[in-house]
């Protein structure tokens, strides 16, 4: 259970909740204590909020391993960059449609560690200079991964030309709307009723 734990940290307005890795979550530990209810005995708010701080990363997880894959296969950084692009923002429209909370461990949680991330993006460089490739080329994929991780200035534009989507599509954006989703799933899990809107009833 503890392999998700992030501690909560209050916003000086009383009104938000901060992890120490900076997510935030837009309502007060008192709104989401009524809102979860009788699910925080089971599953503590805490370990909630990691699993959501987990999935979040989806979107620029696939930004970051599709990226070297794609210009290996394609050679062409345009296209190659329209297509992970086009992925990372197709998975942050669609990542409050579920929650899985063994790929969340075994899948999302192992890869968004910097090892298989630099595996990968050395595979495809050594790849890409091998066939004759020039050097600035095999160096693309590691300015892509600095850009959504190191300094997630692509990450951050999608969230915000995607906010309006998301609270159309699911009255939630991103990370609240993912917490709500984790919430459905471990009341699920429990056998507990949650209302359409995923309040623990």
């Amino acid at each position: 259970m503890n392999g998700f734990w992030e501690d909560l940290n209050e916003t000086s307005q009383k009104d938000a909740l901060v992890t120490n890795r900076g997510l935030r979550i837009s309502f007060s530990r008192k709104e989401l204590n009524s809102f979860f209810g009788r699910l925080l005995e089971k599953r503590p708010l805490e370990c909630m909020v990691g699993e959501t701080s987990s999935w979040v990363l989806i979107p620029s997880l696939v930004a970051v391993y599709s990226f070297p894959i794609i210009l290996y296969i394609t050679n062409n950084p345009w296209y190659t960059l329209m297509s992970s692009l086009g992925l990372m923002i197709s998975m942050s429209l669609f990542n409050q449609f579920s929650y899985n909370y063994k790929i969340n461990n075994y899948l999302v949680k192992p890869a968004s560690n910097i090892i298989p991330k630099l595996f990968i993006n050395l595979l495809g460089a050594v790849f890409l200079y091998m066939t004759g490739a020039d050097v600035w080329l095999a160096v693309l994929p590691f300015i892509w991964w600095a850009l959504n991780d190191f300094v997630p200035i692509v990450y951050l534009i999608t969230e915000i030309l995607l906010i309006k989507a998301k609270t159309a599509m699911w009255n939630l954006s991103d990370p609240d709307g993912v917490l709500r989703q984790v919430g459905m799933y471990w009341a699920k899990k429990y056998d507990l009723k949650v209302n359409e809107n995923g309040k623990v009833l």
